[in-house]
């Protein structure tokens, strides 16, 4: 339609891409429930030192599970906090399996490299 071009046209001028997506699509599990769970950690705050423990073990360990991460982590959701660097891109997860402690996370930029 219109709509979705006119979308297009104004994504690319601000030097995005729009990609249309059924909503079918977009509710399919696992995915929409690891986001609903990611989105609940957005008005969490994570201190530097933790921050900078996850970053250093996985630079040095290489990919870890949540609950590992969880472990380095000082705040009163320590999973939480983990979920909340998904979140702003500092560690990356699988989003098309569901979340469990047992998710494997890795440092974004390396896990990237990999690929």
């Amino acid at each position: 339609t219109s709509k979705v071009l006119d979308l297009r046209a104004k994504a690319r001028s601000a030097g995005y891409t729009a990609v249309v997506v059924p909503q079918a699509v977009i509710l399919r599990e696992p995915r929409f429930g690891n986001a609903k769970l990611l989105n609940r950690t957005r008005t969490l705050t994570v201190d530097t030192t933790s921050r900078m423990r996850v970053l250093a073990h996985l630079i040095e360990n290489g990919p870890t599970c949540l609950s590992e991460l969880a472990e380095l982590v000082q705040h009163n959701d320590p999973f939480g906090a983990v979920l909340y660097l998904v979140t702003t891109g500092a560690i990356t997860i699988d989003m098309g399996k569901c979340i469990t402690p047992y998710t494997m996370a890795d440092m974004a930029a390396l896990a990237a490299a990999r690929n």
